[in-house]
């Protein structure tokens, strides 16, 4: 009988500094939208991701300690129409998020525990642009939105 071999590929790529790279490609291969982060670390946008579906997150951040640049690049919802969603969404402590556009959500960025950094950021589009939830009342909260 011959034998079977199974090549398993990582749904994930990571640029030369460790970063983990997010783009429509990677979303998809992920099974796509909400993409989801379940481990510390440090990610980063490789291009423009797109969510067409209404009432879908884009990224949702399961993870402690996690930072999110988006290297300039814009996460795109379906409008401002949708009941729910958010561009980046946590309930999770110590993230960082920066460095780039969110755009037609009901929420751009939706950081509800503590310990959240926000900076260098647009958002356009969003009925809300920053939910903070309890994220200002902790100690080190800052949020710093691009002018």
């Amino acid at each position: 009988m011959p034998a079977i071999a199974l090549i398993v590929v990582p749904v994930c790529a990571f640029a030369i500094d460790g970063q983990v790279l997010i783009n429509q490609s990677t979303v998809a291969a992920a099974g796509g939208f909400p993409y989801t982060i379940t481990q510390p670390g440090s990610y980063k946008l490789s291009g423009n991701p797109t969510v067409v579906a209404p009432n879908t997150d884009g990224i949702d951040i399961n993870a402690d300690n996690v930072t999110l640049d988006l290297n300039e690049f814009v996460i795109s919802g379906p409008g401002n129409g949708p009941i729910v969603g958010s561009g980046i969404s946590s309930r999770k402590l110590n993230i960082t998020v920066k460095n780039g556009t969110v755009t037609g959500f009901p929420t751009g960025v939706n950081l509800a525990a503590g310990r959240a950094l926000v900076s260098d950021m647009s958002a356009t589009r969003n009925r809300l642009w920053l939910q903070r939830g309890h994220a200002d009342r902790l100690p080190g909260g800052a949020f710093a939105p691009r002018v």
